[in-house]
């Protein structure tokens, strides 16, 4: 009998006991419990060849969660994809945008001359014309057998002014820009407002350095001041150039300055919106319908 209620003494005085020393080692310091590491290694080895395969069920069991890890090299393959179709998408803006704005170009082209009907062609420059007396002369790959004739216009896009066609073969044609020293002057017109309801005629020579430069006349208005102002766009308007080209852009006012010989007169400076003479296409502006033949016959060409 008193065995028993020893027993049972001691079974109700283990759990407060185990508390007490649970609580008297979870407050002890850390270097007096060494001692207890090979427990846990214990636990750990026992635990962990169950540990790999409860992994890999939870894992089958629910995939979205979780799923396999990817190996380095398919992860790899992945992001290079990813990048291919981002760089896709991004080129892909772009050309929308180059053809937005090619749109609006041709809309501009169109309105400046909208009774003359034209056919353009897109010329690759090959390079310099081989006449040494003629550096800035561009050969085209663009002749006769593409319908392309002498004195034909050639633009930089679809409205910058480049030049006119000199010579005619077969197979291929020589521009020569309106900035070459060599070409002859031309007449423009100073848009002084964006609707081109006020303009200035002046008379440009190229300059050899990718300008042209000449005289405007230069009144004023009432008050005196010049309407001239610094990035005025300025456009063709030259009887000796076909209808098709006329108010084709020359390039922007880039200097103003007094003339020397003329107080009603400034000298002015444009520069086209490129350099002309290392333009790497052409767009050859060929006259179609009625009145082409006599287009090309009134065109005059730049000796």
């Amino acid at each position: 009998m008193s065995r028993a209620s020893s027993n049972a003494r001691a079974s109700r005085l283990a759990f407060p006991g185990l508390v007490l020393i649970c609580l008297v080692l979870a407050f002890a310091p850390v270097r007096l419990m060494g001692w207890a590491g090979w427990t846990g290694s214990i636990v750990v080895a026992a635990i962990s060849p169950i540990a790999h395969p409860v992994t890999e069920f939870s894992i089958w069991l629910s995939p979205s969660k979780g799923g396999r890890t990817l190996a380095d090299d398919q992860r790899n393959r992945l992001q290079d994809e990813i990048e291919r179709y981002k760089l896709r998408a991004l080129q892909a803006q772009l050309e929308i945008e180059r053809l937005h704005d090619l749109v609006e170009q041709l809309a501009g082209a169109r309105q400046f001359n909208p009774t003359e009907p034209i056919r353009p062609i897109t010329a690759a420059v090959m390079g310099d014309a081989s006449d040494a007396s003629s550096t800035s002369i561009l050969r085209v790959r663009a002749g006769a057998l593409q319908g392309v004739r002498q004195g034909a216009v050639a633009t930089d896009g679809s409205v910058q002014l480049l030049g006119r066609v000199q010579r005619v073969l077969p197979l291929y044609s020589e521009v020569r820009p309106i900035t070459a020293r060599a070409s002859t002057p031309i007449q423009g017109a100073v848009l002084l407002d964006a609707e081109a309801t006020r303009t200035l005629d002046c008379i440009l020579e190229a300059q050899g350095d990718g300008t042209l430069r000449g005289h405007v006349e230069d009144a004023g208005d009432d008050a005196g001041a010049s309407p001239l102002e610094i990035g005025q766009r300025v456009c063709l308007k030259d009887p000796d150039w076909p209808p098709s080209a006329q108010m084709l852009v020359i390039g922007t006012l880039v200097k103003i300055e007094p003339a020397r010989d003329h107080p009603l007169r400034k000298v002015i400076t444009v520069r086209p919106g490129s350099d002309l003479r290392g333009a790497a296409e052409v767009v050859l502006r060929i006259p179609v319908g009625r009145g082409a033949g006599e287009s090309q016959a009134n065109a005059g060409v730049q000796p």
